[in-house]
């Protein structure tokens, strides 16, 4: 069952596993930027995806932090929890990469970029987009829009707004 370990009404970070210490200390050191919210969601399967909805319907968006594969893991069920919510969601989790030694936890988890700072840049993400997400959602609906052509429109209106969420990077979307 998810938890609300810090309440907040910025950004919502799901967290699980050693990733929840490190997302209340993300929090706390971005408490002069963003109100942050963690929540830690210590049981991915079977996930309670009425919780994950009510914890971010009034966010402008989500981040997840995990020390796990992003793919398959709690980036992905709260992705396809939220699904319907048009939010930006970033994952700090481990990429679809070989893993490394180290000489220590704390060295890999640097590596895998897993640590307070990069939950801290993930959120710090999130709260850059100043676009209304629900513009994008309700026109690529529409079947008289072409997929190009809902694309160009989106990444125009990121340019005018000299904003490039991680997901429309910055080359495409002045071209």
């Amino acid at each position: 069952e998810p938890v609300v370990l810090r309440d907040g009404k910025g950004v919502t970070v799901f967290a699980c596993g050693v990733m929840v210490g490190k997302a209340l200390e993300a929090a706390e050191a971005l408490k002069d930027e963003v109100s942050v919210r963690v929540v830690n969601v210590s049981t991915i399967k079977p996930l309670n995806k009425e919780k994950i909805n009510e914890y971010a319907k009034d966010v402008k968006g989500v981040v997840t932090a995990e020390e796990h594969s992003v793919i398959g893991g709690l980036g992905g069920a709260v992705a396809e929890a939220l699904c319907k919510a048009c939010k930006p969601i970033e994952m700090v989790g481990v990429e679809d990469r070989f893993g490394a030694s180290a000489h220590n936890y704390n060295d890999i988890l640097n590596y895998l970029g897993l640590t307070t700072e990069h939950i801290a840049d993930a959120v710090r993400k999130i709260t850059g987009i100043s676009m209304d997400f629900s513009f994008i959602c309700s026109k690529v609906s529409i079947p008289s829009i072409s997929g190009m052509a809902m694309s160009r429109r989106i990444r125009s209106n990121f340019a005018a707004n000299k904003v490039f969420p991680s997901s429309i990077p910055e080359q495409q979307a002045t071209s």
